[in-house]
């Protein structure tokens, strides 16, 4: 009832709605690095299901110790989020290619996160006790270097054609 009032009440057809011609430039570029987008939206992705797995792993071990109800957690929210980023990627991101075996896109995508885990921390722990870096940005720094070695890792050889 409501909806047809406002119907309505509106200009006569004439009115013409034009949409405004996409830059094409802003194309080019979303063409040309799609794939890497794909991967970034599949990470912060990944950042929430980790969390939500740390809380639902907190609440599964409420009776443990403290610190390792907490280790639990967070390897609990690792696993479960490399796993859900490594659906999302062979689906989306890279799931125009022809792969092989899912098992061994699986165990290679978790041997790439697992070294480009390990080459973050060393990178962030690296800056802030060799060069005295503040510790988030040698964490920022760490995640940078572990993100681009994640994608060209996974590009190349868990995914490859």
């Amino acid at each position: 009832m409501f909806l047809s009032r406002v119907l309505q009440r509106l200009p006569p057809s004439g009115v013409e709605l034009r949409l405004r011609e996409p830059d094409p430039v802003l194309l080019t570029l979303i063409r040309r690095y799609r794939r890497i987008l794909q991967f970034a939206t599949v990470g912060v992705s990944g950042v929430l299901v980790n969390m939500a797995s740390v809380w639902a792993g907190l609440q599964l071990v409420q009776a443990a110790d403290p610190d390792l109800r907490d280790a639990l957690a967070s390897a609990l929210g690792i696993l479960v989020s490399v796993f859900t980023n490594f659906l999302l990627n062979d689906v989306w991101t890279w799931g125009d290619r022809e792969k092989g075996s899912w098992l061994s896109r699986l165990a290679r995508y978790y041997l790439v996160s697992a070294a480009a885990a390990l080459l973050q921390f060393g990178c962030a722990m690296g800056l802030r006790l060799l060069l005295d870096i503040n510790l988030y940005l040698a964490q920022f720094s760490g995640i940078a270097l572990g993100t681009i070695v994640n994608y060209v890792a996974n590009n190349r050889w868990t995914f490859k054609d």
